[in-house]
């Protein structure tokens, strides 16, 4: 969903992929896995405390899709992916570029998580949870919002392919706003992952996520108005996926 998403953004945006279980955005995009995330977290482990960092700090690690989607790729191999996340799970994000957001794919709620940080979406301005409206994944998605332990300024749930519980009804029952639906296309998946183009554009995953992002920049901006008010004067789809958007104005 993130590079969906970040194919109809209107800001400079990187997409971080956190998948535990390790990536497929190398391979289905014809990317190498480096520069990504493996010689992120090595960079982390050379400067710990990210002394004189700045934003390069992780653009130094991107790749540029043929989406036009800049993108910081995980390892295939699940071991490497953990290892890195491991090393990049610390309590705050790294510099980010001015004017520029994160998109973090945290992949499948069923993958070991690790210790809370920034890179499983502590501290994001927004939290989006995409599930099938099925009742066996709404189920698994309750049990994990009672349990969770994620700050977040905002947190919003997006409706992934077809089920019986409708929207209204899925916010009702989890305390969640439900701020779209991704329909299972799988044209439209394999056309972005092709380079987009006229076909993405046209697609039914097109169109939805297109709409999403207004929905989700909506959400955004009333994170930021909440903090704003609360200080004084003078965010193919996945069953399970956690995405985590940062903000930098």
């Amino acid at each position: 969903m993130a590079l969906a998403l970040a194919s109809w953004w209107d800001r400079p945006v990187i997409v971080i992929e956190a998948e535990p279980s390790g990536g497929d955005l190398a391979a289905r995009l014809g990317l190498s896995e480096e520069p990504g995330l493996v010689g992120m977290a090595a960079a982390l482990r050379r400067n710990p405390q990210m002394e004189s960092a700045t934003g390069a700090w992780i653009t130094d690690h991107e790749q540029q899709t043929s989406v036009g989607v800049r993108v910081v790729v995980a390892p295939a191999g699940p071991p490497q992916a953990r290892s890195a996340l491991k090393l990049l799970s610390g309590p705050i994000p790294p510099p980010i570029p001015d004017g520029t957001d994160l998109l973090i794919d945290v992949g499948r709620l069923s993958e070991p998580r690790g210790s809370p940080g920034w890179i499983n979406g502590n501290g994001s301005d927004l939290l989006v949870w995409v599930c099938r409206p099925q009742l066996a994944d709404l189920a698994h998605l309750a049990a994990i919002l009672d349990q969770q332990h994620v700050d977040s300024r905002e947190q919003a749930i997006v409706l992934n392919g077809g089920g019986p519980f409708p929207a209204d009804e899925v916010a009702t029952t989890l305390g969640l706003p439900v701020i779209g639906h991704l329909p299972a296309d799988s044209p439209g998946a394999s056309a972005l992952w092709s380079g987009g183009g006229r076909t993405w554009v046209r697609s039914a995953l097109g169109r939805a996520s297109k709409n999403l992002v207004d929905a989700v920049n909506g959400c955004l901006r009333h994170a930021s108005d909440a903090q704003d008010a609360s200080m004084p004067d003078p965010l193919e789809p996945t069953t399970w996926l956690l995405e985590s958007i940062f903000r930098r104005t």
